[in-house]
C-alpha cells in the first residue's frame, strides 16, 4: 500500500466509519514498514478519540462528526437567544445574595431578641429593687406617705390589703401610664412587710413592657 492511500483511511476514520478487517490488516502492514505513516496514524487516532469525547454530549441520532459540530453550534446559538440565559449566568450570584440577605435578617432578629431579653432583666431588677425599698419604708412607718417613681417616671401606688398594714399592693400603670385595672401593661406586687420584706406574688412583665 502506498502512503497516499492512508489519507483515504484517515478520512474514513474521522467520519466515524470503522475500517473493514481487510483494510485494517492492510494499514497495519504498511505501518510496520513506514515510520512516518505510523506516527501520523497514531496522531490522527488520538485526535479522533478526543473529538469523539468532546462531541459525546450531542444526541445520538446525529451520527457524523460534521453533523455533531453543526448540532453543537446550533445548540450554542439557541442558548444565546434563550430568555433564560441571563438567569443561568447570574443564578449563582443571586443565590449568594439571597443567602447573605437571610443571614443578615437572622442576625438582626437575634440582636433584637437579645436586646429585648437584656432590657427585660434590667427592668425586673429595677422593679424588684424599688419594691423592696418601698417595703422597707412601709415596715418602718406604714402611716408615712412614701413616694418613689417607677421606671417610667410616675409614682408607685400603695394600697394596704389588711388593717394592720402588714400586707400591701404596690402598683404601677406601666409604660403607657394608663390604669387598666391590672390588665394590659399594668404591673403589681403583693408585698408582706412583717419582720422582713417579702414579695408574695407579682404580675410578670408582658411583651409590651419588654420593648425599650
Amino acid at each position: 500500500m502506498q502512503c497516499q492511500k492512508l489519507d483515504h483511511y484517515i478520512d474514513q476514520m474521522s467520519q466515524g466509519e470503522p475500517l473493514l478487517k481487510e483494510e485494517e490488516e492492510e494499514v497495519q502492514r504498511h505501518l510496520a514498514q513506514c515510520a512516518f505513516c505510523r506516527e501520523r496514524w497514531s496522531t490522527e487516532k488520538k485526535l479522533v478519540h478526543t473529538l469523539t469525547q468532546v462531541l459525546s454530549e450531542i444526541p445520538s441520532h446525529v451520527s457524523s462528526p460534521k453533523q455533531r459540530v453543526l448540532a453543537l453550534l446550533e445548540e450554542e446559538k439557541a442558548e444565546k437567544k434563550s430568555p433564560f440565559r441571563f438567569w443561568r449566568r447570574w443564578r449563582s450570584f443571586f443565590w449568594i445574595l439571597l443567602l447573605w440577605a437571610i443571614f443578615l435578617a437572622s442576625l438582626s432578629y437575634l440582636g433584637v431578641f437579645i436586646a429585648s431579653k437584656l432590657y427585660k432583666k434590667r427592668l425586673e431588677k429595677k422593679l424588684e429593687k424599688d419594691v423592696y425599698r418601698l417595703g422597707e419604708k412601709l415596715k418602718e412607718n406604714p402611716d408615712r406617705r412614701v413616694y418613689l417613681e417607677d421606671p417610667w417616671g410616675s409614682p408607685y401606688r400603695l394600697v394596704p390589703l389588711r388593717k394592720d398594714k402588714q400586707l400591701w399592693l404596690i402598683y404601677t400603670a406601666g409604660q403607657n401610664q394608663k390604669d387598666e385595672g391590672g390588665q394590659g401593661d399594668d404591673l403589681w406586687f403583693i408585698v408582706k412587710v412583717k419582720d422582713k420584706v417579702q414579695i408574695l406574688s407579682r404580675k410578670p412583665i408582658q411583651k409590651r413592657e419588654e420593648e425599650p
